[in-house]
């Protein structure tokens, strides 16, 4: 539900064509592939954020209700 129709039709087709018959039978099995299906995904987008430039700066934090953007920010606003 959180991630864009792209992306998920991605996911859906590299499962299908990755995970044995087995596997897709199994849910275990599938959240396990699913897991490193989407962990491939965000490893090619990872990168450290660049505060180094002007002062005072803006982050937006963006995210469905319930997700733990207001903890992430109190986290953050903390250190």
């Amino acid at each position: 539900a959180d991630v864009g129709v792209d992306t998920t039709r991605k996911i859906i087709t590299s499962l299908t064509q990755h995970a044995s018959r087995k596997q897709l039978k199994d849910a275990e099995a599938l959240y396990g592939k699913l897991k490193e299906e989407m962990s491939e995904i965000l490893a090619k987008v990872d990168r450290p954020l660049d505060v180094s430039g002007k002062t005072p700066y803006v982050i937006l934090m963006v995210g469905v209700n319930g997700v733990g953007k207001t903890t992430t920010i109190g986290k953050l606003a903390r250190q």
